[in-house]
């Protein structure tokens, strides 16, 4: 295989004469380099001692002829936006218009490479009647094209809708804003790559095309067209004029039968750039033999990277994978993990794509710290929070991490164990914590200058202080790199002195960056390449393997905003998404053209985002237009869970634990009943699940709250009276401490959102709870009742082992009768705790028996709770009384007295179930219903 440049280097350097001086014109960089490679390699083989000839990329030859380079985008938004005020005086703000401003420089920049007239254009629809009297001025193409636009707005003025009234407006300022913008800029010496291209172009119109070269090439005599592509109007306008003026060669890799395929689009532009300007050179035919094909289906896209080795096995041994073989990444983000993938024993790799700014850690980094100033929270005391989120992002930040002091641990370590919604900056004052947590937004609603000046200070003096811990370190250089680029840019915007809004500050930093990458260092004429497809342009390899194949990212569907509508870009000939298309399918048939081996490897994985599962057009255009023989693969992975053993086993430590250090309540005694592996990690092993911040409100926390609640409306109250109940309900005295209780739970400086909603629950909960205190009273003929104790803990030790509980509420309604009440918010059934002498015994072996579902969820509280009362209030009857917050409002409370038989079976049960715990013989078994574990915080321990 004889690559496409050597042919052409091979061919100018033969057949041309020493005096005759060239310049070689290229799509880009990377086929430079591969020319001069095979150009030297020719030199050489003569023995000869020459001067390189001039070469350039064809962007770079146009801005020296112009002898101009194009304006900083914010520098032509800001004049564009002034020109839009002139003619909309009561237009929106610059915050607002930066977007619709973006598009409108993007459509300005595509009618000047393509020389549209803009007067055509950009019709006013007001006119439309009077430019159809004058249909000479526009082809009929470009009328029909117009007409259609122009029914959107065929109803009478005022009866469209507010969009597509906005948008005629606007529309119909675009030509005047065109004009204006163009002017000013005219006046100020800048300008906008195509409005630098319509310009040469104008002028090749005025002055011969040897003038004009002439002027600053006195020497070339000829300058030669390498693999371009797809010129635009404007490039061809002056490709056509050097041509005439037999000053240009044109040399089109348009070589292989799939690529002239009509059917194909890859056919659709080059076909008609060769019968205007010729093919200058006659390509070997031999090199486009029909090449092996393989696809390979993996069902992850970083899996696609780890088949790379396998992939290089089946081409030749790793010591001969060289400049011969590339790998193109469809998609880019796949870089990283490539380069993770290339086996060690592939020493030399160039990667001709740089490392993204966006996938950088330095870059979401500064993302977090953005986003922690867009949401500080002001007190009314003027003291601004931090809100967690946006400081847990930080937190864990593993740029930040590599480099924290022991110090800023602790800091950081103390913070998270508080779990609180909001934190003060006066908490972060360690090192470069100091540096980073300091609210600088301090009104992110209002555009003013100043702020946004200390906003670019702040983040360049988190940018230092970040750059210096970094430089300090070994393995994190390449994120220096990202930090000067991110450094120029917010010197790029400050320099304006904006007085916008700090969000569009942000997004004007985002398109700065957005595209901003830093090269990989190496020698680009060896090794491995590693490429994007763009880099591809004019080079051919032996082999080639593409990574991210899939429908959707090869070809990418780039989907631009635009004010022009698609009827009229078609009717314009500006690009549309059948051009895209176009370009994509030549570049991708142009690659493989000459390849002996190549492999198409795609994700199959449902799950990546907006993203398709599906391989890409290209495989099925070979295997069913072209008929092309496809040989097809699919990665297979086993995942093995290691053997995890069903038990762990028992010691004599863990008793000892247990006698002496432990103490067990009802949930752990059904906690051992459901699992007894549970029960070891949770009471013996105290692993619990690491707390996290919690914004919203579940079903315990309001528990919690109405059993605190209760307990401070009691509190130091031995009797409560009906007339006090009744105070307490009018007056809402518990809405105050229902609403501190809440801000206590979600440690948070107050309440929003839904937890308003359940507040509100909170107090109907409270409430009912008073009124049905108060209805007893009156039931019970009474004045009061007695408050024997509140949230009361109690202890005893039962059959070797200690217990705990905390009683809610111990009351007395009556002489000689105990009330032992309890709040619930879970589900209680009625079996539950309807106990008397003919179910005893069935509930007490339900409470201990093996299935989780027919077990009674509080029978063995109730049972704890009757054992820690029954011996301090002998010759009292005893009530198990029930608050479900859920039946409060339709079946008031649920009462039932102490069971002496049902205690009796308890105890039978508990002493085989706590002989069983301190049994040593009896392992900590894991459960064998696995439905058990769905929930369970340990299973990832336990391998379930």
């Amino acid at each position: 295989m004889t690559p496409f440049l050597k042919q052409v280097a091979k061919h100018y350097y033969t057949h041309t004469a020493p005096y005759r001086e060239l310049c070689y014109i290229f799509p880009n960089r990377r086929s430079m380099l591969f020319f001069q490679k095979y150009y030297r390699e020719l030199v050489k083989e003569e023995r000869k001692t020459m001067l390189m000839p001039q070469m350039y990329t064809i962007n770079d030859f146009f801005y020296v002829l112009c002898n101009q380079t194009p304006t900083e985008k914010i520098d032509l938004l800001l004049h564009l936006y002034e020109n839009y005020r002139e003619l909309m005086p009561q237009c929106e703000s610059l915050d607002e218009f930066i977007f619709w401003g973006e598009m409108i420089l993007s459509d300005f920049n595509d009618v000047d490479k393509y020389l549209v007239d803009a007067r055509k254009l950009f019709t006013n629809v007001s006119e439309f009647k009077s430019l159809q009297d004058y249909g000479s001025y526009l082809n009929e193409r470009q009328l029909k094209a117009i007409q259609a636009f122009m029914g959107h707005f065929s109803s009478a003025v005022g009866e469209d809708g507010k969009y597509k009234d906005s948008f005629r407006r606007t529309w119909d300022i675009l030509y005047p804003l065109y004009v204006s913008f163009n002017k000013s800029l005219d006046a100020e010496g800048k300008s906008y790559e195509g409005k630098v291209y319509r310009a040469l172009a104008e002028r090749f119109k005025k002055e011969s095309a040897i003038n004009v070269l002439k002027e600053i090439f006195p020497d070339t005599d000829q300058f030669i067209f390498i693999g371009q592509g797809a010129p635009t109007e404007s490039e061809m306008y002056i490709l056509r004029a050097m041509h005439k003026a037999r000053l240009a060669q044109f040399c089109w890799d348009y070589s292989s039968s799939w690529i002239r395929d009509k059917h194909n689009r890859a056919s659709f532009f080059l076909e008609n750039n060769i019968r205007e300007l010729g093919q200058s050179i006659e390509l070997d035919k031999e090199s486009l033999r029909e090449p092996e094909i393989n696809t390979l289906a993996v069902p992850s896209a970083v899996g696609q990277c780890k088949q790379l080795s396998a992939i290089f096995n089946r081409l030749e041994p790793y010591s001969q994978i060289g400049l011969d073989t590339a790998v193109v990444l469809a998609d880019e983000g796949l870089l990283i993990p490539t380069l993770n993938a290339i086996p060690e024993e592939i020493s030399k790799v160039n990667v001709t794509m740089g490392y993204p700014m966006s996938a950088s850690m330095l870059y979401t980094f500064m993302e977090e710290v953005c986003a922690l100033q867009m949401h500080l929270r002001k007190m009314p005391d003027g003291k601004m929070l931090f809100y967690h989120r946006q400081v847990s992002d930080i937190f864990s930040n593993p740029l930040l991490t590599s480099f924290l002091s022991d110090s800023e641990k602790r800091q950081i370590s103390s913070i998270q164990q508080g779990l609180r919604h909001y934190i003060e900056e006066s908490e972060l004052s360690e090192g470069i914590l100091s540096e980073i947590f300091r609210p600088v937004v301090l009104e992110d609603t209002i555009a003013d200058k100043e702020q946004i000046h200390s906003l670019c200070e702040y983040l360049k003096a988190v940018l230092l202080s970040v750059a210096h811990r970094i430089m300090s370190g070994k393995d994190e250089t390449l994120e220096l790199d990202f930090a000067k680029e991110y450094y120029k840019a917010i010197n790029c915007i400050e320099k304006y002195e904006l007085a916008i809004l700090p969000t569009t500050f942000f997004r004007l930093l985002r398109n700065l960056l957005g595209r901003s990458t830093v090269p990989f260092k190496g020698e680009p004429l060896q090794g491995l390449q590693i490429m994007g497809p763009l880099e591809t342009r004019a080079l051919d390899f032996k082999n080639v393997i593409i990574l991210g194949c899939n429908e959707g990212v090869f070809p990418r569907h780039n989907t631009r905003e635009s004010f022009i509508p698609a009827e009229l870009r078609k009717g314009f000939d500006l690009p549309t998404h059948e051009y895209q298309d176009s370009l994509w399918a030549y570049y991708f048939y142009r690659l493989i053209q000459r390849a002996d081996k190549i492999w198409m490897v795609y994700n199959t994985s449902s799950s990546q985002k907006l993203k398709s599962c599906e391989e890409s057009r290209y495989i099925k255009q070979l295997e069913l237009h072209f008929g092309v023989k496809i040989n097809h693969f699919t990665a297979k992975s086993t995942i093995s869970k290691p053997e995890m053993p069903s038990f762990f086993p028992k010691t004599k430590e863990h008793i000892d634990k247990l006698k002496k250090d432990t103490y067990l309540s009802a949930s752990s005694i059904q906690s051992y009943l459901s699992c007894p592996a549970k029960f070891f990690l949770g009471n013996i092993e105290n692993i619990a699940k690491s707390e996290e911040v919690t914004e919203i409100m579940d079903k315990s926390m309001i528990g919690t709250i109405v059993h605190n609640t209760m307990q401070c409306l009691y509190k130091g109250k031995s009797e409560i009276t009906y007339k006090e109940l009744k105070g307490m309900i009018s007056t809402r005295i518990y809405k105050d401490i229902v609403r501190e209780q809440i801000k206590e739970q979600l440690r948070s400086i107050e309440v929003t959102g839904r937890n308003l909603i359940y507040e509100h629950l909170a107090c109907k909960y409270v409430e009912q709870i008073l009124s049905i205190d108060a209805a007893l009273i009156k039931e019970k003929g009474v004045n009061s009742f007695k408050i024997i104790g509140l949230e009361k803990r109690e202890v005893k030790v039962l059959h070797g082992l200690r217990f705990k509980g905390f009683i809610d509420r111990i009351d007395s309604f009556e002489d000689g009768t105990l009330r032992i009440v309890d709040y619930k918010t879970g589900k209680v059934k009625d079996t539950d705790f309807q106990i008397d002498d003919s179910n005893a015994t069935a509930i007490a072996k339900a409470a201990f028996g093996t299935d989780d579902d027919k077990r009674p969820k509080i029978a063995i509280q109730l049972f704890l709770y009757d054992e820690f009362v029954k011996d301090k209030f002998k010759g009292k009857s005893i009530e198990n009384v029930i608050y479900q917050t859920s039946s409060l409002f339709s079946d008031g409370i649920k009462s039932y007295p102490m069971c002496s038989k049902f205690i009796s079976e308890m105890e039978k049960e508990l002493k085989e179930c706590t002989d069983k715990i301190l049994d040593i013989n009896e392992p900590w078994s894991k459960t064998n219903d696995t439905g058990t574990c769905t929930y369970c915080d340990f299973k990832t321990i336990c391998g379930r």
